[in-house]
């Protein structure tokens, strides 16, 4: 390895022997808390942070009066609150918090209960404190008829370019059946104004994915998964009792009575306690039980196996996996999957892949004891890009919690091309005193040589784009470059190597860069040389 300065010397001179280490948490909110104006923290029923590391949560409080007791804080601090006056309508005041999702820009979707004139209580959908649609407004969509509108708002969930997904029910006079589920999604400009409405699936609808029409659709929180894409995936289900998990309404990505991914047996239920993700890549990740005996419960992820119960996983516990719970699924954008593992042993755990990440009779903060790893399907949130973890725990002396860990960060990204070669870190966190393995594969030929290069800059850190040439995509700032690693010839499997980074606290939220290229000293290959993905390396907090 050729070093210049910073980290890789360092870890050049440290070796590469740096093992994993257990990581401290940290509190963000827990019961006793005192907030300023609002009283002392009771409990806490959501969670959900940033690639930012913002963060908000519900409480409720000890405040006496029982209708200002709720709130919704944002980095500690009041951000909304049961009883606050809202901006529109007019005399409209707050009531409590339904559903609520913040989006990577930081602007907040919430399914709302509120009262209008200090007589009628609606539900609402909000963006801020914008109202975007009140019960009995219309809906005007050509999957709807005329006079269509909005009854109850149960699901809400938003990306960053302002497009706001919601599951609810409408009354549809052409239906006449009272109440149609419905997903609908809402584009708004940057002050919340609506600028454009789609039914996206709703009850009659036919799908020719399917089959058939939608009878119903999900009201459970992570039974609906967005992207930055505007990509959405979704449990419909449909006439016929066909009941099937669906990409943007027309890809089945699994289906009841369809395989799963274990030989020989079906999907036997989807509808039970439902939970999915996708991620910006178009990764995706979801649950069910399977047919047969044995191994009933399945993730998949991408349509294949990731934990079945029954199995046991070492890194976790000396059980066996069991039944899964109404906690979340998670595939984040670096690929890591994090989930809530329950265990034939009573070591349950908030896992990123298979290791604990807070693990209850295990796990303590400041001393005190992790009892208890919450199960609810707001058990836990993590950051888009997979580097902050925010997790509801039960502490044996301090009561309910959310504590946050950071992992750091190794992000893929591909400039605008995208080059054949790939780079991906196999193992280890990016966190001072522990190591990471690289492995690149999909060499230009058997033989090549695969070698890394560091630099603190991307090449056009204003673009996601690198500089184009006859090998590939150069992501990859030359002037800020570090330093080098050479890994083994690339035989057509992935090649590896483990490089440590210093125990050097000073290196936490330092940013780094990596890219890698494969050289067929042959002569076989043409061009000779291929370049692979770059990572953007975060270094967290241990």
């Amino acid at each position: 390895m050729r070093t210049k300065t910073g980290l890789f010397s360092l870890a050049l001179a440290l070796g590469v022997s740096s093992s994993i280490r257990a990581q401290t948490p940290e509190l963000l909110v827990k019961q006793g808390t005192q907030i300023t104006g609002l009283g002392t923290v009771t409990s806490i029923s959501y969670v959900q942070i940033l690639d930012s590391r913002t963060w908000v949560a519900q409480v409720d409080t000890d405040h006496p009066d029982t209708t200002r007791d709720g709130a919704i804080l944002r980095n500690g601090l009041v951000f909304l609150r049961e009883g606050d006056l809202l901006s529109a309508p007019s005399s409209t005041i707050l009531d409590d918090f339904d559903s609520i999702n913040m989006s990577g820009s930081g602007d907040l979707a919430m399914c709302l209960r509120v009262t209008v004139n200090g007589v009628v209580t609606k539900e609402a959908l909000y963006w801020n404190t914008v109202p975007i649609a009140l019960k009995d407004d219309i809906l005007s969509s050509p999957l709807v008829g005329p006079g269509t509108d909005w009854e109850t708002f149960d699901i809400v969930k938003m990306n960053s370019a302002n497009e706001i997904f919601v599951v609810g029910d409408v009354n549809n006079p052409s239906n006449g059946t009272g109440r149609d589920a419905t997903l609908c999604k809402f584009t708004l400009d940057g002050a919340g104004a609506i600028l454009a409405t789609e039914v996206l699936l709703t009850k009659g609808q036919f799908l020719p994915a399917l089959g058939t029409t939608v009878l119903d659709l999900s009201l459970t929180e992570h039974s609906l998964s967005v992207n930055e894409r505007g990509d959405y995936l979704t449990l419909i289900m449909g006439l016929g009792s066909i009941n099937a998990i669906v990409l943007n309404g027309d890809t089945i990505v699994a289906q009841e009575g369809l395989p799963s991914p274990i030989a020989g047996r079906t999907w036997d239920t989807l509808v039970s306690t439902p939970k999915m993700w996708l991620n910006d890549n178009g990764d995706y990740i979801h649950a069910g039980s399977l047919s047969g005996s044995g191994g009933n419960y399945l993730i998949a992820m991408n349509g294949e196996k990731f934990a079945q119960s029954g199995d046991n996983y070492p890194t976790w516990t000396g059980g066996n996996m069991l039944n899964g719970s109404a906690a979340p699924l998670v595939v984040a954008n670096d690929g890591a999957v994090f989930w809530r593992g329950d265990s034939s042993t009573n070591d349950d755990a908030f896992l990123r892949n298979f290791t604990p990440i807070l693990q209850q009779n295990v796990t303590t903060f400041n001393g005190d004891l992790v009892l208890v790893v919450d199960q609810a399907d707001n058990a836990f949130s993590v950051s888009s890009n997979g580097r902050f973890f925010a997790g509801r725990v039960d502490l044996q002396l301090g009561g309910e919690a959310v504590l946050f860990v950071d992992s750091g960060l190794a992000l893929p990204f591909h400039g605008c091309l995208g080059n054949a070669g790939k780079l991906a870190v196999s193992d280890g966190l990016a966190l001072p005193g522990n190591a990471l393995e690289f492995a690149m594969d999909d060499g230009n030929a058997v033989g090549a040589l695969p070698f890394l290069v560091f630099s603190t800059q991307r090449f056009n850190p204003a673009s996601d784009c690198g500089l184009v040439t006859s090998i590939g995509e150069i992501l990859l700032a030359r002037t800020h470059r570090l330093g080098s690693l050479v890994l083994p010839p690339w035989n057509g499997l992935p090649s590896t190597a483990t490089l440590p980074i210093p125990p050097d606290l000073s290196l936490v939220d330092q940013v780094f860069f990596a890219q890698g290229a494969f050289h067929d000293v042959s002569g076989s290959a043409t061009p000779a040389f291929r370049l692979t993905n770059g990572l953007r390396i975060e270094i967290g907090a241990p």
